[in-house]
């Protein structure tokens, strides 16, 4: 088993975790399992607090349950409601629906009101339109619309090739316009070397719209903040008005970081002995330190920070 797959690297903490792993003998099965939650936990998910909640009571408690990919088959969370709402208005946009015909589509949510940022309709815009709504209709499991009879959205970019994938041979000039088109984000810093000026401000990062699109998962915590940077810039915006935090880009502005900091330190101090009297809850709910359960809370912190990026 890979226990830090879901980390990008290891360094010589995560070695030394796993030479106390090797002193613990075989492991009970309630313990691999809750060590397989943290191997599987992605802080930039908008559910992730809640994953590192579980995780502690699990230690705690010696059941785990819950995290990713362990929801039953056809179970929803509310939150779908609006990736699917999300759908019905970049379908109307797509298909040319407009005023009352569009919101009756769209529902009349907030989504159809971000597609206002896309301009006049275009082929291009249409297409890139299209893989933006297959980039989320695959990642929630929708085969609910006759232009995508497959789940699976091919990438459009892929870094290692500049050759057209087969999925897009028959599209290849939009494909092609796509992936060269380069977004720019501004730099905070603007007083800092290395920068390219541009339309007047420092931009300090480079992305194609097509990796952009690739990259816009329903289920990250800033999705419609990155949804309307994407369909800005299919609309023409080339240097974003905000950062474009997806996947483990930007993961410092996640609304977490400063509690999973405060937690890692507090499951750092677990099973030294106490000078103030008092318990961190967090300690309580991990219950009385075992070599087990050590190991597994240093984990679940090692993890948490190698994510976001936390120093120990």
């Amino acid at each position: 088993m890979g226990w830090w797959d879901n980390c990008g690297k290891t360094d010589d903490a995560t070695a030394d975790l796993d030479r106390v792993e090797a002193t613990l003998g075989p492991l009970a099965g309630s313990v691999y399992q809750t060590r397989a939650l943290i191997g599987r936990i992605e802080m930039c998910h908008h559910k992730a607090e809640r994953w590192v909640e579980r995780i502690i009571d699990a230690i705690g408690t010696g059941h785990p349950s819950g995290g990713l990919g362990s929801r039953s088959p056809g179970q929803r969370h509310p939150i779908e409601a609006s990736w699917a709402a999300a759908c019905d208005a970049l379908a109307a946009w797509r298909l040319g629906q407009t005023g009352q015909e569009r919101d009756r589509a769209a529902h009349a949510n907030r989504f159809a009101d971000m597609t206002l940022v896309l301009g006049q309709p275009s082929d291009l815009k249409r297409w890139q339109v299209g893989r933006v709504e297959h980039r989320i209709r695959s990642h929630v499991g929708w085969p609910e619309n006759d232009d995508y009879p497959f789940l699976v959205a091919p990438l459009i970019a892929d870094p290692s090739t500049a050759i057209c994938p087969a999925d897009y041979k028959d599209n290849e000039c939009l494909w092609r316009e796509t992936v060269a088109t380069i977004l720019h984000e501004r730099s905070d810093s603007l007083g800092k070397e290395g920068f390219i000026a541009r339309d007047g401000y420092l931009v300090s990062a480079r992305i194609s719209l097509a990796i952009a699109i690739d990259m816009l998962w329903p289920c990250n915590w800033n999705f419609e903040a990155n949804l309307r940077t994407v369909l800005e810039a299919i609309g023409g915006q080339r240097v974003l008005r905000r950062p474009f935090a997806a996947c483990a880009r930007n993961i410092r502005r996640s609304p977490v970081l400063h509690r999973m900091e405060a937690l890692c330190r507090t499951l750092d101090m677990y099973g030294m002995p106490d000078l103030h009297g008092a318990l961190p809850a967090v300690h309580r709910r991990l219950g009385a330190a075992t070599l087990e359960r050590q190991w597994l809370a240093a984990s679940l912190a090692k993890t948490v920070r190698l994510q976001l990026h936390i120093r120990s």
